[in-house]
C-alpha cells in the first residue's frame, strides 16, 4: 500500500536512477535525538544514528545501496542514498528542515520508502556550446556505491545514449566530491545519458589496451608492464627515461621520454578507448608517428608533418638495450662485403642458426606438402618472405633506414619494400629469393626487371633491385643490391 509522506518540510531528491526494486511503506525505525554537530565554525549540521538491524528488519538481509525516504515526525520527510552495512547509520538532516529541529526533543523516524540502486545512473548533460563540448557530473555516493577510493586517480567511464549506443570516457579523479566526465565530441549532444560503470583505469589497463586497438603499422612496438614500464621495438627492451600518465579531454594519455637525457625523444601515446593515436612531440608540436624502429644502438623514429606532408627521422641513442627473449630472434649475423660500387654491392652473411634451421624445416615440409597436392601450402611464397625479411632487417640495422611498407600477400600490388633512408628520403625494394646458387643471377635479373618497370610509377624515389641466396647446407646466404636508373 503507498502511503502518503506526511512532511512539513520540503523533500530534498538526488539525481535519478535506474532502480532494481522499489518499496512503498511506512515502518516505523525507532526513537533518537537529534544532534547538532559543529567541528569547525563555518560547519554546522544536525545528525542522528539508527540501529542498522531496524532497516534490514524491515528491508531483509540486503546490504547494497538504497535510496531511503525517511520522514522525521513534525519536522518532514527527506530522501538519502545509503548503504545498509554495519552497526549504525548516521543520517544528515537536510538543511531545510534544520528550522524544525528541536535538539533537545526525542523524534519519532519513520521508513517511508527504499528503492535498490542498481551499478547504473542517468544523468543531465551541461553542453558547452560556445566551445562544442559536454559534461557529466558522477555524484560521490555513485561513486562509493562502486567502491571507488577517495583519491587521486584516472576514472574510465562507459556511457550509452543515442538508442543503445555505447561510448568512452576519461577523467582525473581529485579523491573527493563528484567525478566530472567530458563526453566524445559529437556535433550533436543527447540531453542524457546512462552511465553504465565507472571503474579505475591504470597503467596496466593503458597496455593492454595498446595491443588491442594500436594501428598494424606499430605491429613491432609493444609496451609491457614488469617491474616497471618497458617499451619493446623489434624485440628488445627500451626502458624510458621517464613516462607520465594523465588525461586530455575525453582521452587517456601516456608521455614517454625515450633516449639519453641530453637528448631525448618524446612519444606521446593518445587512447580514446577505441583507437590509439602515437605522436612525436616537438617543442609544443604533435606530428602523428610513421613508426619505430631499431637502428645500430640507436632508435629511429619516423614522423609526418602533415603541414608539408614530409617525412622526418630523429634518432635516439639507447644506452642499454636488452634483448626480448619471448620475441623474434634477429636473422642476421656477421656481414663481409664481398664487392662495392656505386652501382651494386655484393654481401655473404651469416644467419642466426635458429632461424635458419626453422625456416629449412618449414620450408622443406611446405614443399613435400605441395607435391603432395596442397597447393594452399605456397612454399615459394615462404622463401620469398624470407628473403624479404633479410633484406629489411640489413636495411634497417645497418643503412637506418625505416619501412613505410610492406607488401605482406603475393595477391597485393605494389613494391615488396618502401623504405625511408637516413637522410628520410624513399626507396622502393624489389627482392627475389632462390635456394640455388646457380640461380641467383637468374633472381637478380628477375628483380631487375620488375624494378625496372617500377620507374614509371616511382621515378621521384631510389629504386633497387635485391636477389637473395640462402643456402641450405649451412647457416649462409649471399645478398646483391643493384640500384636502378632511369
Amino acid at each position: 500500500m503507498k502511503v502518503k509522506a506526511m512532511a512539513t518540510g520540503n523533500i530534498q531528491y538526488c539525481c535519478s536512477y535506474l532502480s532494481t526494486e522499489k518499496r512503498t511503506l511506512q515502518r516505523f525505525l525507532g526513537q533518537a535525538y537529534i544532534c547538532l554537530r559543529q567541528p569547525h565554525k563555518s560547519k554546522r549540521y544536525y545528525r542522528f544514528y539508527l540501529p542498522v538491524k531496524a532497516f534490514k528488519k524491515i528491508l531483509g538481509n540486503s546490504s547494497g545501496w538504497f535510496q531511503l525516504k525517511i520522514y522525521i515526525e513534525d519536522v518532514g520527510a527527506f530522501v538519502i542514498n545509503r548503504k545498509i552495512e554495519g552497526k549504525s547509520l548516521g543520517i544528515f538532516v537536510p538543511k531545510s528542515l534544520e528550522k524544525h529541529i528541536n535538539p533537545d526533543r526525542r523524534y519519532r523516524i519513520y521508513l517511508l520508502e527504499a528503492i535498490e540502486i542498481a551499478d547504473t545512473i542517468e544523468r543531465h548533460v551541461t553542453i558547452d556550446y560556445k566551445n562544442n563540448r559536454a559534461f557529466i557530473d558522477v555524484p560521490l555516493w555513485f561513486l562509493n556505491r562502486l567502491g571507488i577510493p577517495k583519491r587521486r586517480m584516472i576514472l574510465k567511464a562507459i556511457l550509452e545514449y543515442d538508442n543503445g549506443k555505447r561510448k568512452i570516457t576519461f577523467t582525473t579523479y581529485k579523491g573527493k566530491g563528484h567525478a566530472t566526465f567530458q563526453l566524445p565530441v559529437a556535433k550533436r549532444y543527447p540531453h542524457k545519458v546512462v552511465v553504465r560503470g565507472v571503474s579505475q583505469y591504470s597503467i596496466k589497463d593503458f597496455v593492454n589496451d595498446f595491443e588491442k586497438l594500436k594501428p598494424k603499422r606499430y605491429s613491432n612496438i609493444k609496451l609491457v608492464y614488469d617491474d616497471g614500464l618497458k617499451l619493446i621495438v623489434d624485440g628488445f627492451y627500451i626502458k624510458p627515461l621517464s613516462y607520465e600518465v594523465g588525461t586530455r579531454t575525453h582521452k587517456v594519455f601516456l608521455k614517454l621520454k625515450l633516449g639519453r637525457e641530453s637528448k631525448p625523444v618524446t612519444i606521446y601515446v593518445l587512447n580514446s578507448g577505441e583507437e590509439i593515436e602515437v605522436y612525436r612531440i616537438l617543442g609544443s608540436k604533435y606530428f602523428p608517428l610513421e613508426t619505430m624502429k631499431i637502428g645500430d644502438k640507436d632508435l629511429v623514429v619516423a614522423y609526418r608533418d602533415k603541414r608539408t606532408k614530409k617525412c622526418h627521422i630523429s634518432f635516439a641513442p639507447i644506452v642499454d638495450l636488452k634483448v626480448d627473449n619471448n620475441a623474434a630472434i634477429q636473422i642476421i649475423g656477421d656481414v663481409k662485403i664481398v664487392n662495392s660500387t656505386d652501382e651494386e654491392i655484393v654481401m655473404d652473411v651469416t644467419l642466426n642458426s635458429i632461424k635458419w634451421s626453422n625456416f629449412l624445416a618449414e620450408m622443406l615440409k611446405r614443399i613435400k606438402e605441395w607435391y603432395m597436392g596442397k597447393r594452399s601450402t605456397n612454399y615459394h611464397y615462404y622463401i620469398a618472405k624470407f628473403g624479404e625479411d633479410i633484406i629489411l632487417e640489413f636495411l634497417v640495422k645497418y643503412m637506418k633506414c625505416v619501412l613505410l611498407r610492406r607488401n605482406n600477400h603475393p595477391s597485393e600490388h605494389g613494391p615488396d619494400l618502401e623504405v625511408y633512408d637516413s637522410s628520410c628520403r624513399r626507396m622502393i625494394i624489389e627482392v627475389k629469393t632462390t635456394t640455388s646458387l646457380e640461380s641467383l643471377n637468374q633472381a637478380l635479373r628477375e628483380a631487375v626487371e620488375q624494378a625496372r618497370g617500377r620507374i614509371k610509377y616511382y621515378h621521384k624515389y631510389s629504386v633497387i633491385a635485391a636477389a637473395v641466396y640462402v643456402s641450405k647446407t649451412e647457416n649462409k646466404c649471399k645478398i646483391i643490391l643493384r640500384k636502378i636508373y632511369n
